[in-house]
């Protein structure tokens, strides 16, 4: 053997592993795409929706589930569940919780429900790699990005999506154009179920549109989205959620027009 032989193996290893995700998100879907190809890992399969993840499941097998925990029709705990209770050891597969809640609670909750971690939304690539390396793979076999810091400058919220690529431009354009379609659908989304009375749905299209509102670091904004998914939830301080939403269509709106500039200068 060489001495090269033993880290190339390392490599080899890392580079196959395998990968499903689940989110009914488009932009997450497509930000945990990139940073797990930025970490080195590109055999990744998306789902949709806990449902559609279960059957690919029960056709081949993965090493690592990274799923949304709520989702419409199965969410992410009752996934867990039915993964758990597949047989020819499918059922051993590590499942990473991902939410845009950030309770240590909900962590808690997670772990007693049959999953190995958690991970809040919008995730880091180094918080990624530190799951990984606890539960799949030893950390000094990990070969994926170079520790680093970042720090909201809390002027631009756009300049921070960077961090999230390590600075690819193409990576950011490709985000910037999947923001700029999705947050009016799931702004005009929301703003429907309010108007409907329907707060199983508005539940739904908040805690949707949570994770999206998270990656902006406004603490203004995700306040509003956070007490919206809330009242929704609880059914309770139900006439605040008509001035949250203008409140928080506001923001958003400042954040299309960041958005817009930013794509220009691309």
């Amino acid at each position: 053997m060489t001495e090269n032989e033993p880290l190339q193996n390392e490599i080899n290893s890392f580079s196959s592993m395998s990968i499903l995700l689940v989110d009914d998100n488009k932009i997450n879907q497509f930000l945990g795409k990139r940073i797990l190809s930025n970490i080195g890992i590109n055999d990744v399969e998306v789902a949709g929706d806990g449902l559609s993840a279960l059957a690919m499941m029960q056709k081949r097998d993965y090493q690592v589930l990274l799923t949304d925990v709520e989702m419409p029709g199965m969410n992410g705990y009752e996934l867990t569940t039915a993964v758990r209770n597949l047989g020819n050891g499918k059922n051993n597969i590590t499942i990473i919780a991902l939410t845009a809640n950030s309770k240590p609670e909900e962590k808690e909750y997670a772990l007693a429900n049959g999953m190995n971690d958690y991970l809040s939304k919008p995730y880091s690539p180094e918080e990624l790699k530190e799951v990984l390396q606890k539960h799949v793979m030893q950390p000094d076999t990990f070969m994926g990005i170079e520790n680093s810091t970042h720090k909201s400058n809390g002027l631009n919220p756009i300049k921070d999506l960077y961090v999230l690529f390590n600075h690819n431009k193409d990576d950011v354009m490709n985000l910037l154009l999947l923001l700029k379609k999705q947050l009016p659908e799931l702004m005009l989304s929301l703003k429907n179920d309010i108007l409907s009375d329907n707060y199983e749905n508005v539940f739904n299209s908040a805690h949707k549109l949570k994770s999206t509102i998270k990656l902006f670091n406004n603490e203004e904004l995700f306040n509003c989205i956070s007490d919206i998914t809330e009242h929704s939830r609880t059914v309770t301080q139900i006439s605040k959620i008509p001035s949250l939403y203008d409140e928080l269509n506001k923001g958003v709106n400042e954040v299309l027009v960041l958005i817009n500039q930013e794509i220009e200068m691309l």
